[in-house]
């Protein structure tokens, strides 16, 4: 049997998905974790993650950040995330 995306959340990321609530209930960084995969929207690398960190455009200063860069995470689980992307990216959503 293959991990499904909210197994990988629950018991990989820390509890970011907790199988007690419906979707809309969930904390925001699996919703937007979730969206990532849905949309297949990737994240950026670590290089785009620093640059965008030490040397942001004027719009990016003055923007929401992009899905992309992963704020809605905890700053120890978005290497993990990019490492594992294609994984990931091709789990089941339930």
């Amino acid at each position: 049997m293959s991990l499904t995306f909210n197994k990988f959340c629950h018991e990989y990321c820390d509890g970011l998905y907790d199988p007690k609530f419906p979707d809309e209930k969930q904390c925001t960084g699996y919703l937007q974790l979730k969206k990532m995969v849905v949309e297949g929207i990737a994240p950026a690398s670590f290089e785009e993650i620093e640059r965008w960190e030490k040397r942001p455009t004027v719009l990016e200063m003055f923007s929401t950040p992009d899905i992309k860069y992963l704020r809605f995470l905890h700053p120890l689980l978005r290497p993990y995330v990019i490492k594992n992307w294609d994984s990931i990216k091709k789990m089941t959503i339930e």
